[in-house]
């Protein structure tokens, strides 16, 4: 099996102190407590996971002293698709729920977890092809916006992917928006100043939106990341989403892997 993964910092322990953890669980639970309509507590759902994944990761980052200091691995098992898969932003393929989803986005500067607009994905792999899902909580989903030229103006979702690591670091860049438009996979060496030029590659991708969510799905041929890897193999990547929408400042860069 493939697998993406990037050496990353989770949540920082000085910031989510066992101290601070402790009395952000006692106020939702107060929180959870008090709902007295089932829209209240729909709306708490998130928060709860989010809290449990930030307790989870600082839990993980303290339980020895070289985590502490230099964080851990985010690791995403990438395995052989065993269905057809349609691409056609519904996410409903049954070859789908047979993939683990990655979730837990936070915050680039303060690895603060997304509340109101968190993420998951899942991905998979045929010979021909990188298969990437997406899932984004939007409370706002009417006022989304879809911006002309590059994706990242938009509500969207860029996946980077280095099948090695070097000096420099050869890395690709794949940008979907909501709409379901996209650009990419673009080659980079080192930085995003220094792109190359390589005749595109057609790749496959549909959106779709459901109730406070929006979803995009993208078949990405290997041609276009440099070859397919071989099974067992490691790939260096991040998925990242940009929230664009009005009210969304708070959130509006996400990412995975830290």
């Amino acid at each position: 099996d493939m697998h993406m993964g990037s050496y990353g910092y989770g949540p920082k322990p000085e910031v989510f102190t066992p101290e601070i953890l402790k009395a952000l669980g006692n106020r939702l639970a107060e929180a959870e407590k008090a709902a007295d309509t089932w829209q209240t507590k729909e709306r708490l759902k998130p928060v709860r996971e989010a809290y449990d994944w930030a307790a989870t990761q600082v839990a993980r980052l303290t339980s020895a002293p070289e985590n502490a200091e230099k964080g851990g691995k985010s690791i995403y098992p990438c395995f052989r698709r065993a269905g057809d898969i349609a691409v056609d932003g519904k996410l409903d393929d049954e070859a789908w729920k047979c993939f683990p989803a990655a979730t837990g986005f936070t915050t680039p500067t303060k690895y603060l977890p997304a509340i109101l607009r968190q993420t998951e994905f899942r991905m998979a792999w045929d010979d021909e092809n990188l298969y990437l899902a997406v899932k984004c909580q939007e409370p706002d989903i009417a006022n989304m916006k879809i911006a002309e030229g590059d994706q990242y103006f938009s509500d969207s979702i860029e996946m980077f992917l280095a099948p090695a690591k070097g000096n420099p670091t050869t890395y690709y860049r794949f940008a979907v928006a909501c709409s379901g438009s996209y650009s990419g996979p673009t080659c980079y060496i080192g930085s995003m100043y220094n792109p190359q030029k390589a005749e595109p590659v057609p790749c496959k991708t549909a959106a779709g939106k459901g109730d406070g969510f929006w979803a995009v799905e993208a078949a990405i041929p290997f041609k276009a990341l440099g070859g397919a890897p071989k099974p067992g193999s490691a790939w260096y990547g991040n998925v990242c989403r940009n929230v664009r929408v009005a009210g969304g400042l708070a959130e509006n860069c996400t990412t995975w892997s830290k």
